[in-house]
């Protein structure tokens, strides 16, 4: 049971507890809210703009929230609300969604969670269909380059099931989501938390500004290179941005997990295709026996201590030696 209850207004107000479940007296707190960070609230139809007016109204608050720079952001959500750019009706966001995600290490039995619910947009219906979404379906969206003032008229909402993703980096399921379990309470210091740290990430609502800015100006660059078929295209003398291939990124790192577990690999066969195989591979069948299955007996050589590893054992193995 939820000891508060966040209205518009706003209107904070505290359930005594002292009071039977179905006849609950409510007394206002909204003027001492710093006091209740750690009581979990039912958020009732509040707009982000709800949340500043309530950090106003408190000075313990702005106190806490000072490092989110809520100042500069009080600043400028007192100029009021505006509407976002001309756009497409199907690209505009209806509400802003706190969430969750954890990690799970299924090898170590650990978790990682975050401190704080993250925050992201959650777009209108689809009307037809785009590049990741159908219609019918709603686009989540980065808050990232969106000014402060578009958002304050949208209104907060927390989603109860929990994302939890495998974080064993040798499993094949590493990255994929393992579990949905629900937390139904939310506190207030967590409601707070979560949207003052994503709409800071960048600094203040003019150092957010300038990074979304620099952002746009890369990916418009990245665009250009690809649209002339240049993805390997060379810095200029402008200082131009210059691209390469993953083989560059990632050559040393793939040439030293080879080394860990393999001698020799024959042409036609790459290093890269042999190591994206491995990874491909089920947890628990015989690494090499499936890998000569699928690219010939020749095509490559184990280390003898490797030929009878599964595939998860073959691919800690080598984690486990480039991370010495």
């Amino acid at each position: 049971m939820t000891c508060l209850e966040f209205y518009p207004g706003p209107i904070l107000r505290r359930r005594r507890h002292q009071d039977e479940p179905d006849t609950p007296t409510w007394i206002d707190v909204t003027l001492s809210a710093a006091q209740f960070l750690f009581d979990p609230v039912d958020i009732k139809g509040v707009k982000l703009s709800d949340l500043f007016d309530l950090v106003r109204l408190n000075p313990e608050l702005r106190t806490i929230y000072r490092r989110d720079f809520i100042a500069e952001f009080l600043t400028e959500a007192a100029k009021g609300p505006v509407d976002a750019p001309d756009e497409d009706p199907d690209e505009r966001i209806e509400y802003l969604e706190l969430y969750r995600h954890w990690e799970f290490d299924s090898h170590t039995r650990t978790y990682e969670i975050a401190p704080r619910p993250s925050l992201h947009g959650i777009g209108v219906v689809r009307t037809k269909d785009a590049q990741y979404y159908k219609a019918g379906e709603r686009t989540t969206w980065g808050l990232l380059g969106s000014h402060v003032r578009t958002l304050l008229n949208l209104e907060v909402k927390y989603k109860a099931e929990v994302t939890v993703t495998e974080n064993d980096i040798c499993t094949r399921n590493y990255g994929r989501i393992i579990a949905q379990p629900r937390l139904e309470q939310i506190t207030l210091g967590e409601l707070l938390a979560g949207v003052f740290w994503e709409i800071s990430f960048h600094g203040s609502p003019d150092d957010a500004e300038v990074v979304a800015e620099e952002i746009k100006r890369r990916a418009d660059e990245v665009d250009e290179l690809i649209r002339g078929g240049h993805q390997d295209g060379a810095q200029d003398e402008e200082g131009q941005l210059k691209t390469y291939g993953m083989n560059e990124i990632f050559g040393d790192l793939h040439a030293r997990e080879f080394a860990a577990a393999f001698e020799s690999v024959s042409a036609p066969l790459s290093v890269s295709d042999l190591l994206s195989a491995l990874r491909a591979l089920d947890d628990d069948v015989n690494a090499c026996t499936a890998l000569f299955e699928k690219f010939g007996s020749n095509s490559f050589r184990p280390k003898p201590e490797c030929l009878g590893m599964t595939a998860i054992d073959l691919r800690r193995f080598i984690h486990d030696a480039i991370s010495e």
